[in-house]
């Protein structure tokens, strides 16, 4: 009898002295990582012109097709919409957006520009915004993914009846045409009255009310990243890369009888360009970069 006992009492003693690291031997091993029932998450872009950062006080040397154009910088800003998350199994996960002054409903306005120097000739604010916050079901993701533009009820609201970015009277293109999805001002040395890059929609009917207008060029572009950290990495946008096509020293209006730059005219050949690089189509999308 005794003998028995003593035998349970060693054994009891093993059992309690036994290493946690030997845990997955019996079975009760780590489950892995464990996240809250929200989590608060900040995706993170930047903007760079090569391998400078963008700035409204900067010169940029050597942009466009020949490498030749010295460009200043007067505006940046954008408008990125429908953010997901890319969980395990590819599931897509929306992100609430917190409601701030740049993000309203699911838009969010980028704003790389601080209202210094050229920009401050274009309208510019000192307040920037490089970050969409929002919250998602605590998990592990491993991708993003968002369009650069707005849903085209959402372009049309008129800025004085609008709220947050939706409200500022410098991404509004017209009644026709709606909100620019991005807008990039600059000067160069060949084109000193301006070279802008302002994607719409453009050539739209209203015939349908301003909810759903039919616009015969739709200027959104979907970006997917199937590999970004968000705790650790960005969503980068090169100026140089988009604009690597084109000559922003040289119009070429005098041939093609265009506006300056690319304000969206199908038939612009500056815009085919850029646009290509942007991702409208095809979606080459050669300018946003993750790092």
């Amino acid at each position: 009898m005794y003998r028995h006992a003593t035998f349970a009492l060693l054994a009891l003693a093993a059992t309690a002295c036994t290493d946690p690291a030997d845990d997955n031997q019996l079975g009760t091993g780590d489950t892995g990582p464990t996240y809250p029932e929200v989590m608060d998450v900040e995706i993170n872009f930047h903007a760079v012109a090569g391998p400078n950062d963008f700035e409204c006080a900067g010169r940029y040397p050597e942009l466009g097709v020949n490498r030749s154009a010295d460009v200043e910088f007067g505006d940046f800003r954008m408008f990125i919409t429908g953010i997901n998350l890319i969980g395990e199994n590819s599931e897509r996960v929306p992100l609430e957006l917190e409601q701030n002054d740049f993000q309203n409903g699911d838009d969010v306005l980028l704003d790389f520009e601080d209202g210094s120097h050229a920009c401050a000739d274009n309208n510019g604010t000192p307040e920037m915004n490089k970050v969409a916050k929002g919250t998602v079901p605590g998990a592990l993701y491993t991708g993003v993914e968002f369009t650069v533009g707005l849903p085209q009820g959402r372009s049309y609201i008129d800025p004085a009846q609008a709220s947050g970015p939706l409200g500022v009277e410098d991404m509004y293109r017209d009644e026709l045409n709606g909100r620019y999805f991005v807008k990039i001002e600059m000067t160069s040395a060949g084109e000193p009255d301006g070279f802008p890059v302002r994607i719409s929609d453009f050539l739209c009917s209203l015939e349908e009310g301003f909810i759903n207008p039919v616009c015969k060029l739709d200027s959104r572009a979907e970006y997917t990243f199937r590999d970004f950290d968000w705790e650790n990495q960005r969503i980068v946008f090169d100026l140089a890369a988009l604009l690597s096509t084109v000559d922003p020293n040289n119009n070429n209006h005098d041939t093609w009888d265009t506006p300056p730059g690319c304000i969206s005219y199908p038939t612009d050949p500056d815009c085919g360009a850029i646009f290509i690089n942007y991702g409208a189509t095809p979606r080459a999308q050669i300018w946003a970069t993750v790092e």
